[in-house]
This record gives C-alpha cells, sequence and structure tokens, in this order.
C-alpha cells in the first residue's frame, strides 16, 4: 500500500485532526475523489459525509456499532501496515535523531520525511514495476504545490485596522463555514449508519 498524500511540518502534539486539514486530500476531496468514493480514519478525525470515522462511546457499546467498529478496524489496519513497511524501509524513522531547537532544526526533519515518503513510493513502485511519473497525484506530490494563504493569517506581523464592514463579512464567513461543517458532519453520520446496516444485513444474510 503506497502512501499518496501526507502533511509534515507539525509538531507531535499537535491534534490528527489539525495535521489532516493540511493535507491536498482534506483540501481538494471533491475533485480526488469519485462521487461513491469514501475515506476511513479514526475517532481522532472529524466526520463527514466523504471521511468514515469508527462508533465512539457511548455509541460504540451497541451491538450493531461494536460489530461496524470491528469490521471497520480491519479496513483501517491497511494504512497501519503502510506505516511500518515505510519504517522498514527506513528505520531512521523509527526513532527522532533530531533534535528541534529552532526552525531550521523542524524543516531539515520535514525534508528528512519528504524523502523517506518519496523514495518509499519508489520503491514500492518499481518493485511492480509501474512507472511512477504516470502517476499525477504521486507526481503532483512530489513537485509540491504553492500553498494558498490561511484565514487569520498576516505574516507581515502588523496590526491591522479592519473596517466593520469586513468585520461583519468575516462573521458572515465563519458562520457558514461552520454551518457546512455542521452539514458535513451529520450528512457523514448517516452515511455510516447506512453502511452499518448493509453491514449487518450482509452477516445475517450469510450466518
Amino acid at each position: 500500500m503506497s502512501i499518496i498524500d501526507y502533511s509534515v511540518g507539525f509538531l507531535g502534539s499537535t491534534p490528527d485532526a489539525t495535521a489532516w486539514k493540511d493535507t491536498r486530500l482534506a483540501k481538494d476531496h471533491e475533485s480526488l475523489l469519485q462521487h461513491d468514493e469514501r475515506c476511513w480514519a479514526d475517532s481522532g478525525y472529524p466526520i463527514e459525509q466523504w471521511l468514515i470515522t469508527p462508533y465512539t462511546a457511548p455509541a460504540s457499546n451497541e451491538a450493531d456499532n461494536k460489530a461496524f467498529n470491528y469490521y471497520f478496524s480491519s479496513v483501517r489496519v491497511g494504512s497501519e501496515h503502510a506505516i511500518g513497511y515505510l519504517k522498514g524501509h527506513f528505520p531512521s524513522l523509527r526513532e527522532l535523531g533530531l533534535a528541534i531547537r529552532c526552525k531550521e532544526d523542524l524543516e531539515m526533519l520535514a525534508i528528512w520525511l519528504h524523502t523517506c515518503i518519496i523514495m518509499n513510493s519508489y520503491a514500492i513502485d518499481v518493485e511492480k514495476s509501474v512507472d511512477i511519473y504516470q502517476d499525477e497525484f504521486l507526481v503532483s506530490e512530489i513537485a509540491g504545490q504553492p500553498e494558498t494563504g490561511r484565514v487569520g493569517d498576516d505574516s507581515r506581523g502588523e496590526n491591522m485596522i479592519v473596517e466593520t464592514g469586513e468585520v461583519e463579512n468575516r462573521v458572515q464567513r465563519v458562520t457558514s463555514q461552520r454551518v457546512a461543517r455542521d452539514i458535513n458532519m451529520w450528512k457523514g453520520r448517516a452515511l455510516r449508519d447506512k453502511l452499518k446496516s448493509e453491514l449487518i444485513s450482509s452477516l445475517v444474510s450469510c450466518s
């Protein structure tokens, strides 16, 4: 299993959901995923209509939800194998050998991780006799994507004078984003329930 998208540069204390938002897949999932494609993640990620996560307590204690989580984990174990394969290729990733004392140290670590992941993907493709230069997703990640501006980022470090109208526009944008996030969350939960029902029905018919 190849790693086709990743994000580096965050500290280990950064929540998974925060680092996840920085990946290309999280930003451009509408163009990268087909209509019937879904991603599977652990409970540390936000559930959405295209990102399915397991049930958490107390819902996870229900019999059907527990069964769903069991089979869900068997799907996600592939990602754990992918990380294990990466560390097998590059044992240096098993333990951080670089003390981070400044920004330059962090940048060096990011380059280190980039290199290991790219070479790992290359090794896998060579082993499969696949030309990596035909893989648009991988090539674009290797080439690097220009980073878009982030909300609230003032790289100049200056105090900004914001007009009242601009404040109102920002509030409206934030409100709209929260509404869209909540809608995605509920759609994700509905899809998870639908997948659970199909799974239970399949298990019953096979028994």
